[in-house]
């Protein structure tokens, strides 16, 4: 287990996460999020960014999936 830490208005979140999840986890909240604190509307504008980057992939796996039946 590793743990990782976002700091949101203030609060600190401490996240035990998978070794291999945490390293990506870090990586990625680095692309949304600032390394010091976070703003609420930073917060969810990281959630809107991941879930439509997962859209993306869905809609990319369908089309692929049709391609291949």
């Amino acid at each position: 287990m590793a743990k990782i830490k976002v700091k949101v208005n203030n609060k600190l979140f401490n996240l035990d996460l998978e070794d291999g999840f945490a390293a990506f986890l870090q990586e990625d909240l680095m692309k949304h999020l600032n390394k010091e604190n976070n703003s609420i509307k930073e917060l969810i504008g990281a959630y809107i960014n991941k879930n439509y980057e997962i859209y993306e992939l869905h809609k990319r796996l369908s089309d692929l999936n049709h391609k291949l039946n």
